[in-house]
Formats: C-alpha cells, structure tokens, sequence
C-alpha cells in the first residue's frame, strides 16, 4: 500500500468485501400477498435476477482505490482513459453508476463493448494535479448524490492516509444547496471541489469503489459515511414522529397525499417537506425521530441519517418496491412496515393512490404495537379574523384552493380575500403561507413540546397558545433582489413548425421573448404530440420566477391548459420542476398571466414548455425573472 502514493497507475484493496444482515420488513394492508419487485437488480452472487422474498442480506465487492493517468472527464459521470499514447479511449466502468449506453450526451453505442465520441475532445481544459471522482449521472437528484456520491467519498481520506498529497474532488456541475455542507461533514474542504462542468483532461484521477450500490448492497464503510454527516449536521433536537410527504415531487405522485397527510396529523406527526428544508434541517429531522412514516422514495432516503429511530412505516406504489430504504437501515435497530397502495397503470412512476380509511387503520394498529399510541389531535381554538387578513396572502390563498380560483377566474368573486373575510374563515381556511421552519426556529419550545405530544406541529401550537403570546407565523419580510426578465432578446427554438410559424423553428421561437404581450400568438408549434418551446438565456441563471402569457382568442386560449416547465443546464438534461395537469385555461396580457414561483430559486441555462397531449402549442409571451 505504501507505493500507491508514488505510483502513477495503480489499485488497491482498501476494506474486504462484506456480508450485511438486512432486516426484512413487515407488509401491512390488504394488498400484503401482491408484493413484487422493480429492477433493475445488482445483488451478488444473482446480478440481474429478480429475487423471490426481501433480501435477508447483502454481499458486497472488495472495496478498491485505482489511480490513474491522462483521464478526460466528461460532464454526466463518465470518464475515459488512454493506457498509452496513441490508444482509443476506454470507457472507465469505475465511473459509471448505471449502464454506459445511458449517456446519450457524448457517447454513441456501437455495440455492447463499443462507442464512438459526439465531440473532439482533443481541446478539453488540462486540469493538472490530482482528483477523487465523485461526479452523478442523476444530478441534480438528492437520492443519488446521497447513494452515488456519498458512498465514493471514503477514498478522500483513504487516499490522503496512503500518502497522495494534495487531492482535489470532482463532482457534478449543478450547485444543489446540500452538496457543500454534506461533503464539508466529510471532511472535504470546499476549497477542494471542482465541478465537471465541460469536459476536462486530468493529470490523475483517483476512483474509489461504491460503498454503497442502489439495489445491490450496503456495507459499513457507508454507514459510518452517514453517521459522520449526521453528528456533524445534527442540531440536536427534533419531533419524536415524523411524517414525509412527497407533495412537492412531481414524478410517482401519490394522489392522496392531502389525505394521507392529515391521517398522520391527527395522530401527533409532524408533516415534514425535505424540499423546503435546509439540508441540516432534514439530518436533524431524521437524527431525532422515533417514528417514521413516508412515501417510499429519495424523500425517505434520510433513513441513513437516523439515531433514536424505532420502527419506520414505508407507504409504497405496489410498482416501485425496491430495497434501497431496507439497505439504509441496515446496522440499525430499527425496524420496518411497508403499505401497499394500488396504481394507475404499470409504468414504475404511475400516479398511485391509497384508501385512506384502511390506512388509517392500519397505521393505529402500527403505533399501538411500537407503543406510540395515537394522539387524538387537539381541538384548535378560533383565530382571530383581524390577525389572519393582517397576513392574507392571495396568491398563496389562490393556489391553495383551486375552488376560490375558479370561482374568481368566472368572475363570481372579486377577490380570494373577499372569500376568505366571508366565508373561508368560518370554514377554516389557511389565509398566509405558514412558516414551520421558520416558527420553530425562532420559539426553541415548540419543538420541545411538539415532541411531548402537547401540539401536533408548530402551526397548531400557533393557533392554540402562540399567537396569544405574540408569536409571529412568518418571519418578516426580506428585501427581495431585484428582478430582470433573463430571457428578453434571448435565443429560443421550439420542436416544430407551421404554416403559422414566421421563419424557421428558432426564429418563430424567438417571437415569444420579444417582451411585447398583446393577448396573440408569437411562435406556433406543428400538431404533435407534447409539443415543446424552449429558451437559451445563454448561461446558468438562478431562476425566481417564470410567467407564461397565453393567447386569449377564446378557441385558442383553451389549448393551453395542461403543461409542464423543464429546466437544466443543457437540452439533454433538463429537470422536470412543475406540471400543471388541472384542465384550467390560464391568461396574458389580461393581467392574469400564469406565475410559477419555485420554493426556492431554480438553477438552469435552458427552460422547456411542454404541453401535455396531441395539440400544438402556441403562446403569447414567456418572462424569466432573476435578479
């Protein structure tokens, strides 16, 4: 081992392969005898076969450290070295995290041992040195960067204890909030990260094997990843029970949710959303829970982060029962349940749905057996109109409730705020954005008490007790930055054109960021299905808001009711961030156009606009707006 810090092209065995025990779960509900499984699967010694029962254990490789010379990085996890001068490229399998003719970008498949290159890379960026590969296919994704990424980090140290010297990490391009603070943790200064942003030549690249593989195994190399992260992020306090919904994720949408919510509100839980959450946030959640229930997902993929955890209820479409959340745990005590829902068709992302009655049942009888008995959720006591309307909110109010919006768009009410003074607050109705993080932050005893039971979450304790004492719901306001429109005189093309296009698809395109809305149409799309536009700002932009002005001819208008908004840093890697799938017609140049405002700022050079069916597409005018 000692030669590895002078050797130029060299690989050792840093920890032996390992055989974790897995604790099977628990199915609970009625569709407890149709458990099957979604691949694809990586478990040793059957890669590739679908197994018969929950694994009772993993098996992993030999975890290695290789070091080579003269590697080209490309953005997207791949990298490709020369064994010598004048050799072709090879693709370097330690790289990869899924099948290589999956990177569509730069490679094209020949057969299954060969590709050819889409760009010259001959005048990639030299990057002298030495680097730890830790880049993501599936950036920017939560759940990959913790399975992906986090499980290659141990070769930071590991080559550092081997003598290698100065080391460099390279990861990927899109600068998500948590992958700093998480990389930090484990003892990566942030002076050492470069992002694989276009393809770079390296003079050394180092490749540490996964301690950690989606669907193929665990080992305590990544356990002690992830304890490290939480002791370091951990703030110390938090709900005993906790419930994680996936409302805000756009794909696998369980569309109960609402309901499913309020089963696990009335019974004490803390409803958590770890996309409105700060990275540190969410650690602390889960390092101090008890009781967990969720929608099985990235979103439950924090299990690694737990301390007090005793039993954890997975909520699951019967399409998408895989083992990474049982891996997870694995080395705890903790145990698991799994529900089973019904879904709406057989796709793995299909939407899905639960009875919330059996759930219901089901979950009383789950808590009376971990001995969390159910809280009977306290009885709020009215609000005070004046303070509601003091902080009334329309556009969250309209958003809210799609019936007040539709009820306003017809004209039948001026105002959400007029609904709410005569009507929404006899019913109940939210009136401001609350803000939970913010509350329990800023008055330390609300979660102190949340986690005695006295209060189901910080909004109730606001209602009951806080705002009497004064406690204010949101924080006060932030001087916001101002706000341009980004994508004015930007370029822009579209995936069709007609015999109402003016020119060719990316001049037609471009009429719709002439910043000029007047109620018609500036760029028209063929009939297709899922017709696109798209725009170019030029460069990565932080991304506050995005306003759509449609075409208000009222035969046309209507066209445009069911759409999505794709972002990314380049064509082939855009994200899915918002769908609208509610069959309402928006407006433009009326003053109503449609706003979309993402929980925090989107990070992206390219924004798509997708309508949803066969029609064609054609709008008014498209703002984006950052500061």
């Amino acid at each position: 081992m000692a030669a590895f810090g002078l050797a130029r092209d060299a690989c050792v065995v840093i920890h032996a392969g390992t055989t974790m025990p897995i604790r099977r779960p628990e199915v609970i509900g009625s569709q407890a005898d149709g458990v099957r499984f979604a691949g694809p699967y990586y478990m040793l010694p059957n890669i590739g076969r679908a197994p018969s029962a929950f694994p009772g254990e993993t098996i992993s490789p030999e975890l290695t450290l290789t070091r080579l010379s003269d590697v080209t990085c490309l953005p997207g996890q791949i990298a490709l070295h020369r064994p010598h001068a004048g050799a072709p490229p090879v693709l370097l399998m330690e790289s990869l995290s899924s099948e290589w003719h999956r990177h569509g970008v730069y490679l094209d498949k020949r057969h299954d041992d060969a590709f050819a290159l889409r760009e010259d890379l001959r005048e990639a960026e030299y990057l002298p040195g030495r680097h730890l590969y830790l880049d993501n296919m599936h950036s920017p994704h939560f759940g990959h960067f913790l399975a992906d990424v986090l499980s290659m980090v141990w070769g930071y140290e590991a080559a550092r204890r081997l003598g290698v010297g100065e080391l460099g990490v390279l990861i990927e391009r899109h600068e998500a909030p948590y992958i700093v603070p998480m990389l930090e943790a484990c003892g990566i200064p942030a002076r050492a990260i470069r992002r694989v942003a276009a393809p770079v030549r390296c003079e050394e690249v180092l490749f540490a094997t996964r301690s950690f593989l989606v669907q193929g195994y665990t080992t305590p190399v990544a356990a002690a990843t992830w304890t490290r992260i939480r002791d370091a992020l951990d703030a110390g306090q938090g709900p005993d029970k906790v419930y994680v919904s996936r409302a805000r994720v756009p794909n696998r949408r369980l569309l109960d949710e609402e309901a499913v919510e309020a089963v696990f509100r009335q019974r004490g839980f803390f409803i958590a959303h770890p996309q409105e959450m700060t990275i540190g946030q969410q650690v602390t959640l889960w390092a101090n829970a008890r009781t967990v229930a969720g929608s099985a997902g990235s979103n439950m993929f924090g299990l690694a982060f737990q301390r007090r955890l005793r039993r954890c209820l997975l909520i699951n479409s019967p399409n998408m029962v895989q083992f990474q959340e049982l891996f997870l745990q694995a080395g705890h005590g903790s145990e698991t349940s799994l529900y089973l829902g019904t879904a709406e068709g057989d796709e793995v992302h299909a939407p899905w749905r639960v009875a919330p009655g059996d759930l219901a049942r089901r979950v009383d009888a789950w808590l009376a057996e971990t001995g969390a008995a159910p809280t009977v959720k306290k009885r709020q006591p009215a609000r005070r109109k004046a303070d509601d309307l003091a902080l009334f909110d329309e556009d969250f109010y309209l958003e809210r409730y799609p019936d007040v919006r539709e009820s306003v768009r017809r004209g039948e009410l001026p105002s959400g705020r007029q609904h709410f003074e005569t009507i929404g607050f006899v019913e109940q109705r939210q009136a401001f954005r609350f803000d939970q993080i913010w509350y329990a932050a800023s008055y330390p005893e609300v979660v102190r008490e949340i986690g005695q039971g006295n209060f189901v979450d910080a909004a109730h304790h606001y209602a009951a007790i806080g705002h009497l004492a004064g406690c204010q719901p949101v924080g006060p306001p932030r001087q916001a930055a101002a706000l341009r429109n980004l994508g004015r005189g930007k370029r822009a093309t579209q995936s069709s054109v007609s015999q109402w296009s003016k020119g060719t698809a990316e001049q037609d395109a471009a009429g719709a960021l002439n910043g000029h809305a007047d109620g018609g149409y500036h760029f028209h799309t063929g009939f297709e299905t899922d017709p696109w536009w798209q725009a170019d700002l030029g460069e990565v932009a932080s991304i506050a808001e995005i306003r759509i002005f449609n075409r208000l001819e009222p035969a046309a208008r209507d066209r445009f009711m069911r759409f999505k908004i794709l972002i990314g840093a380049e064509p082939g890697a855009l994200v899915e961030l918002f769908r609208k799938d509610d069959g309402v017609p928006i407006g433009g140049a009326d003053g109503k156009p449609f706003v979309w405002k993402p929980g925090r700022p989107a990070t992206g050079r390219f924004i798509r606009i997708t309508t949803i069916g066969t029609t064609c597409l054609h709008l008014d005018q498209v703002e984006v707006l950052g500061p």
